[in-house]
């Protein structure tokens, strides 16, 4: 399985792989709303709360130094968490902590998800 990932065109990867990572995160976020108590959005609506705050992490990587940031801990993580959170304080209309623990439950599940496919994919 290894050796067919090698082989894998960039241009595929990312024409299958976003839609799929879009896919898995909104399925985290919807375990993740599930997890803390909130009603959790359809399908649809989920992948479209992580689109948005995908763009806006986008754009915040992007602005951030141009505005004169300098590249560290809290403008790379802290920062997009709090974007995350304000994007889904929105989307699934929730408070503010609330919507920082959602962010949190779906970061894990995602990289235990990630590290599940790397671990199959990892054939020693």
């Amino acid at each position: 399985m290894l050796q067919l990932l090698r082989e894998i065109h960039p241009g595929w990867a990312l024409l299958l792989g976003i839609p799929a990572a879009a896919a898995i995160s909104a399925w985290a976020l919807q375990i993740a709303c599930e997890f803390c108590t909130v009603q959790r959005p359809k399908f649809w609506h989920a992948v479209a709360i992580v689109v948005v705050g995908a763009l806006t992490n986008v754009s915040l990587r992007y602005f951030l130094p141009l505005m004169g940031f300098q590249s560290a801990f809290a403008t790379e993580t802290i920062a997009g968490l709090i974007t995350t959170a304000m994007v889904i304080v929105v989307g699934v209309g929730t408070g503010p902590f609330t919507a920082v623990t959602i962010v949190v439950v779906q970061m894990t599940l995602c990289a235990v998800i990630y590290t599940g496919l790397a671990w199959l994919a990892n054939p020693n």
